[in-house]
C-alpha cells in the first residue's frame, strides 16, 4: 500500500489528482463484483443476474451508506488514504475471488493462473494495512486449518459429487495453501 500511496495521480500534474477518485471507484467496484461474483455464482451457483443484483445493491449501500464527512472524503476523495485502505480491501476480495476460482473453475489452465495470481496478490495483500491485512490472514489461517483437517481425514468436502470430481477438486483445494501461506508470509 506504500508504494501505492506513493504514487497518486497528482505525480503526473495537479490537475490528475481528481482522476484519483475515478481510479478507486473503479478498483473498488471491480473487487466487489469479482470477488462477489465468485462467491455468489462460482461457490454458491446462485443465478448470474440475481448475483448481479445482489452486488450491485451491496456497491451502493456500501458507497452511500458511509457516514458524511470525514469518513467519505478518506475513503474516495484522499488519495493516500484511499490508495491505503479502499484500493487494499478492493484487493483483498479480488484475492478471495481468486481462491474461489482456482477450485471453482472448470479449466484447467485457469485453475493455474488463479493460483499463481492468487499467489502473488497473496504476498502484497500480507504487507497491506492492518485492517485488510489481519481480516485476509485470518481467512488463509482458516484455510490452511481446513487443508490440514481435510489431509488428517478429520473432516470431508463435497460429499455430494462423484469420487473422481471430489478428488479433483480436493487436490485443487489443498494446492491453496500456497496462496495461503504466501499471503501469511
Amino acid at each position: 500500500s506504500t508504494f501505492f500511496m506513493s504514487v497518486p495521480p497528482s505525480v503526473f500534474g495537479e490537475t490528475c489528482y481528481r482522476a484519483g477518485v475515478f481510479i478507486i471507484l473503479g478498483i473498488f467496484t471491480f473487487g466487489m463484483i469479482y470477488g462477489m461474483h465468485a462467491l455468489l455464482v462460482k461457490a454458491l451457483h446462485i443465478d448470474k443476474d440475481l448475483a448481479n443484483c445482489i452486488t450491485m445493491i451491496l456497491l451502493i449501500l456500501t458507497v452511500q451508506c458511509m457516514p458524511q464527512g470525514l469518513a467519505r472524503v478518506e475513503a474516495f476523495f484522499w488519495y493516500c488514504s484511499a490508495a491505503n485502505y479502499v484500493l487494499m480491501y478492493s484487493q483483498g476480495l479480488i484475492f478471495l475471488g481468486l481462491l474461489i476460482s482456482a477450485v471453482q473453475d472448470e479449466k484447467k489452465g485457469k485453475k493455474l493462473y488463479d493460483l499463481v495470481m492468487a499467489t502473488i496478490m497473496g504476498f502484497f495483500i500480507g504487507g497491506a494495512n492492518y485492517m485488510t491485512s489481519l481480516s485476509v490472514a485470518i481467512l488463509c489461517a482458516l484455510l490452511v486449518l481446513t487443508v490440514i483437517l481435510c489431509k488428517c481425514g478429520k473432516i470431508t468436502l463435497w460429499k455430494t459429487e462423484s469420487d473422481a470430481v471430489r478428488s479433483a477438486k480436493q487436490k485443487w483445494f489443498t494446492l491453496l495453501s500456497i496462496p495461503a501461506v504466501s499471503m501469511l508470509i
